[in-house]
């Protein structure tokens, strides 16, 4: 292009430049300020709960400490730990979330767009001809002729009253909404991996003992059938044992489906078939609990946890929303130059006589309506009231949340430390029984008996430590993960 061509261009920017230093507008609209926590914030009525910190097998809750991000580690399996990173990079509901939040921060880019002037060039070669009862244009006076056109064209839209501010606020906040809710279901994806995982374990555990009942149980009828035999023992004593065998069963037989159902949620949550044969912990002995708790302060929690965060970063939205609808209805202000070279021959297309530009504002102020514009801004502010409600609805079920942990791990340790005595007196009740027979004072029959005492005292350690390890891994779950330690983001 010509020397000329590009001196005006370079004018025309000059001047538009100008004008937008000379115009500084304001941003119409509430500025958003983060909820501030009630200092009455607390998790329980009275104080927090020792976990029954006299048991061997004692938990103890840290005030203040920080919740670590892989704090699936702390229950020290490596098959779990292999599990969880296979699910964090493979569960397709996880990749349905990363790819929204991408979503959402291209998104950003778009809105962040306006902000800048938007500029196109053009090249249009034409052939045309006038009426023979019109003069032509061209020196020439014919009246068919070539035109060919190049120039630029550059327009800008001057954000007097923050309407591209507020837009691209908004969009800011609904990529943080997105980020938010993507490390909540993070967060939800690892802790159903872990209750997954203990789940199996203990059901591992309950099928070994249910089995070894089973047997017990079996051995109890034979021998009733024998003294039915003898004439000893009523015949509906060995039918009642009969049906407490066929019951065990049934339990063995509801065990085992539900560890098959369990593996089969496992594979789904790492993203496999349930014809895919995967590696796990066979016993809750395979895990240890984690003995050293963190309890996040009131005001750490809401700035942690991702779905009071998100909740959060939806009034953001609600608020810049406001906005735009107050800055739709004030007047809209536009730049627009167009530069370039006009000429019929292609060869003298660049020539300095060939330039042509042109520059021009406008202002656009809505009028009439039909109360549009009004009813979307008080709509807006009505969505904002609603935005306010929720977020301090998510803030009071994350603390309720927490106190429902607190509370089940409170019950729980004490669960276990009760069941643990009825375990013990069981197996104390158990040995002296077998020295009892050996020295005749009891029959054999007895023995089976207290044996099978000892081992339903089992089955409900098992349940209760079961509850004790999925509940210490709701704690971490309701205290928001620790996901805040590591920077997850789309890619």
């Amino acid at each position: 292009m010509s020397f000329a061509f590009f001196h005006s261009s370079r004018r025309l920017a000059s001047v538009l430049i100008t004008c937008l230093s000379l115009l500084t507008g304001c941003t119409v609209g509430p500025n958003f300020h983060r909820p501030i926590l009630s200092s009455a914030a607390g998790y329980t009525a009275g104080s927090v709960p020792v976990l029954d910190a006299g048991a061997a097998s004692s938990q103890k809750l840290n005030k203040g400490a920080a919740v670590p991000d892989d704090w699936w580690q702390l229950f020290h399996s490596q098959k779990l730990n292999d599990l969880v990173a296979e699910a964090l990079s493979a569960n397709p509901d996880l990749q349905s979330m990363q790819s929204a939040l991408k979503q959402a921060q291209e998104n950003t880019r778009v809105a962040q767009a306006a902000f800048l002037p938007t500029a196109q060039l053009a090249f249009s070669p034409s052939r045309q001809r006038v009426a023979n009862g019109i003069s032509s244009t061209l020196n020439s006076g014919s009246t068919l002729f070539n035109l060919h056109t190049a120039g630029v064209a550059v327009g800008y839209s001057l954000d007097v009253f923050g309407l591209n501010r507020r837009q691209y606020e908004s969009q800011q906040a609904e990529e943080e909404v997105q980020r938010d809710l993507f490390q909540a279901a993070r967060i939800t994806l690892v802790t159903t991996l872990v209750t997954a995982v203990v789940q199996s374990a203990a059901l591992q555990d309950q099928i070994r003992e249910t089995r070894a009942l089973l047997q017990l149980d079996q051995q109890q009828l034979d021998l009733m059938n024998r003294q039915v035999k003898l004439g000893s023992l009523p015949e509906l004593t060995a039918i009642n044992q009969q049906t407490i065998v066929e019951q065990t069963r049934l339990a063995l037989v509801g065990a085992q489906k539900q560890l098959q159902q369990q593996n089969d949620q496992i594979n789904a949550l790492l993203g496999d078939f349930p014809n895919k044969k995967i590696v796990l912990p066979t016993s809750l002995t395979d895990l240890s609990l984690p003995q050293d708790l963190p309890l996040s302060l009131p005001s750490v929690l809401v700035r942690q946890r991702p779905d009071i965060l998100a909740a959060e970063a939806m009034l953001h939205v609600a608020s810049a929303q406001v906005g735009v609808a107050v800055a739709s209805r004030l007047p809209q202000l536009m730049i627009t130059a167009d530069a370039g070279q006009m000429s019929s021959v292609l060869g003298n297309l660049f020539n300095s006589a060939s330039t042509f530009w042109a520059l021009a504002g406008g202002v656009v102020q809505p009028v009439f309506d039909g109360g549009a514009l009004l009813h979307r801004q008080r709509a807006a502010e009505a969505g904002f009231a609603q935005s306010k409600a929720q977020y301090r609805a998510a803030v009071l079920n994350a603390f309720a949340n927490v106190a429902d942990t607190l509370h089940a791990l409170d019950y729980d340790a004490q669960a276990v430390t009760s069941q643990d005595h009825i375990v013990q007196t069981a197996k104390i009740s158990l040995d002296s029984a077998r020295r009892q027979v050996v020295l005749g004072d009891i029959s054999p029959y007895d023995v089976l008996a207290v044996e099978q005492v000892y081992r339903q005292s089992l089955l409900g350690l098992i349940q209760v430590k079961a509850n004790r390890f999925a509940d210490s891994a709701a704690l971490f779950q309701a205290l928001g993960g620790g996901w805040r330690d590591r920077a997850h983001t789309a890619t």
